[in-house]
């Protein structure tokens, strides 16, 4: 199975964010990462719903991660505007029984469902929940967040994970992000991740984008992943 890329539309000069994923549909990129951030889960702002609403109707697909305390609430207005795919954290719940019910409304919506995990939440929690949300189509394990380094340390989880999904016979894909560049990716790929979202690294310099997006596609699917 090959890995997947997925810019992250965080990275992106929001003055720049409508030209920036025309160029990106361009070159035949068909999935993007847009996140929302309320300054209470995490300590800072990200893209906003008029972020959204200047891209929802052009010809791509977008993941929703809502690093937000209320998903309900944010999911709600993403998804009024044509949202497909919402990732909510598992840490902006308090017990397991409101987040079955919440996925089951999402995919009453139709709605694709990922559940992003904090680098510090444990193992447990990560296998406790594939098993308990065995119908999500991906779960996202972030690397801390997008502006801080690539810590190794989340390699092993990546494995653990990925051979707890083999074990079960789920259908779950790991997504990592956070600090994904051609050699962070490499080491992802080999642990089990399948999807990469990827920011920094690849629009650091808007005149290198496609080939920077070539190059990480590149050395990911150099790696076959079972």
């Amino acid at each position: 199975m090959k890995v997947s890329i997925f810019p992250n539309l965080l990275a992106v000069d929001k003055k720049n964010i409508s030209s920036v994923v025309d160029e990106l549909i361009n070159f035949r990129v068909n999935h993007v990462h847009f996140d929302v951030m309320d300054k209470k889960f995490v300590g800072h702002s990200a893209l906003k719903i008029n972020d959204f609403k200047k891209i929802k109707d052009k010809k791509i697909k977008y993941d929703i991660h809502l690093m937000v305390d209320n998903p309900r609430e944010y999911a709600k207005k993403f998804i009024d505007l044509g949202a497909k795919t919402i990732i909510f954290h598992y840490e902006s719940f308090v017990s397991k029984i409101p987040i079955a019910k919440f996925i089951s409304n999402l995919h009453l919506l139709n709605v694709k469902v990922g559940i992003a995990f904090k680098f510090e939440t444990s193992i447990k929690s990560i296998k406790e929940s594939f098993f308990f949300i065995r119908m999500a189509d991906f779960v996202l394990i972030m690397a801390k967040n997008n502006k801080q380094k690539f810590d190794k340390k989340i390699l092993k989880k990546i494995k653990i994970c990925f051979d707890y999904i083999k074990q079960n016979n789920l259908k779950t894909l790991i997504e990592v992000e956070g600090g994904i560049n051609e050699k962070t990716c490499l080491e992802c790929c080999k642990n089990g991740a399948k999807i990469l979202v990827v920011g920094s690294y690849l629009f650091k310099n808007e005149d290198e984008i496609k080939e920077r997006y070539k190059k990480i596609i590149s050395e990911c699917n150099k790696i076959i992943i079972l």
